[in-house]
């Protein structure tokens, strides 16, 4: 007990023969084969009186001087992961440490990042950028794709019927396309439909063909228009209509063909109907482009006429083409069979002529012409010859005179003079 009262307080590295004489201060320990107080080394200290050790600092804590009786704990930003440290690490690029003596820095979450060393905190990537984990910086998104919030770990692509509006890097939305523009995923502007295909609502993956019987003569259309009257197409997807070739016609619009003339019809081109042939012409088949005219001996005496009709015996048209009608053989002449161009004479080796006009045969032909002369009035008639004449007789047997040349007396024929001998 009286050596507690001999005790004297000494500096660290003060030595006494007597060990109790000895008091050392925190800090320090106490080495009792040298029977002396030591300082503790630095990344170590003490916090009692006598002791008779010194302690490690903890992970996350560290001190660099000798002597020192409390350890401090990593500033933010930094870091040791084992005991007895005399200094803290900064924490790396891409990584934090949010609090005091950390151990270990932690990894920036993807979406964010830390650029430089000794970071106590991750930043979020900005909109339109993206990172992956322990990113030390933020890549901007690619062509066609965007991250609309920040801190987004990967970027999200347009959709087909969308774009970036032009922005090749970067963005931060997509747009719907206009209508009239088509896109395919990850776009960075729409694209006009081409012609002879339209968008009719915007965000539009794809353009559609225009149907048969109508039309887009522009790029970029909304719709199609449908083909007017006399035009059409009978495909899907055009940038024009056909006109209708001569011959057929259409009325109407939207029209995927154009119909044909019918017979006895005709029309130019671009027609939106057909026109009946005039009297004199005709069209036999359908889709005709004109008519044509009646050949010589044949007649059409009505409009729209498919066909023309032959004379009839006895009738000609004269030799004409496109004719209205048929007319009657004059005397002396006559037409045998149908469809005669002209009437044919009676044979000029005689002198002879017919009864009367439209003679169907050569055998209605009849001669010699006698010119008589009545014997009473000296008229002059022309007589023609049905039987043998009995000239010596002085009189004109079986005379057959035109309906009312020269008959006067019923049935019965004047006595005339012969003046042909």
């Amino acid at each position: 007990k009286q050596w507690y009262q001999r005790r004297v307080v000494i500096t660290a590295g003060v030595t006494k023969k007597d060990v109790g004489d000895l008091d050392c201060k925190p800090g320090t320990f106490l080495n009792e084969t040298a029977v002396k107080c030591v300082p503790c080394k630095p990344g170590s200290f003490s916090d009692k009186e006598n002791a008779t050790e010194c302690t490690l600092c903890a992970a996350g804590t560290y001190n660099n001087k000798k002597g020192q009786a409390v350890c401090a704990a990593c500033e933010i930003g930094t870091y040791n992961g084992k005991e007895g440290q005399k200094k803290c690490s900064a924490c790396a690029i891409g990584t934090y440490a949010g609090t005091t003596a950390s151990t270990e820095c932690t990894a920036c979450s993807a979406g964010s990042f830390a650029a430089t060393t000794g970071s106590s905190e991750c930043s979020l990537c900005a909109a339109g950028s993206f990172s992956g984990p322990s990113a030390s910086t933020c890549a901007l998104c690619g062509a066609g794709t965007i991250s609309a919030a920040a801190g987004s770990a990967e970027c999200s692509s347009c959709p087909a019927g969308t774009s970036t509006g032009g922005v090749t890097s970067g963005a931060v939305e997509c747009d719907d396309c206009s209508a009239g523009q088509y896109s395919s995923a990850e776009s960075v502007s729409c694209s006009d439909c081409a012609a002879g295909s339209y968008a009719a609502k915007t965000g539009s993956a794809e353009c559609s063909p225009c149907a048969a019987g109508s039309y887009a003569s522009e790029t970029a259309s909304t719709e199609c228009t449908l083909c007017g009257p006399a035009s059409y197409t009978d495909k899907t997807g055009q940038s024009t209509c056909a006109s209708c070739t001569a011959g057929t016609y259409t009325p109407y619009s939207g029209s995927v063909t154009c119909a044909a003339c019918d017979p006895g019809t005709m029309s130019p081109a671009m027609a939106i109907s057909c026109t009946p042939c005039s009297i004199g012409s005709h069209a036999s088949a359908s889709g005709s482009a004109a008519c044509d005219a009646c050949a010589p001996g044949t007649f059409a005496d009505r409009e729209g006429s498919a066909d023309c009709s032959a004379c009839s015996p006895g009738t000609s048209t004269g030799g004409d083409e496109g004719a209205t009608g048929c007319a009657v053989c004059d005397v002396g002449s006559y037409a045998e069979g149908s469809g005669n161009a002209g009437c044919s004479a009676c044979p000029s080796s005689t002198t002879s002529t017919t009864y009367s006009t439209g003679s169907t045969s050569l055998s209605d032909c009849i001669g010699p012409v006698l010119l008589a002369k009545d014997a009473s009035d000296a008229t002059l008639y022309t007589m023609y010859e049905a039987a043998p004449i009995n000239n010596t007789a002085g009189e004109i047997a079986s005379l057959v005179a035109l309906s009312g040349d020269w008959k006067k007396e019923k049935s019965t024929l004047r006595l005339c003079v012969d003046t042909t001998a």
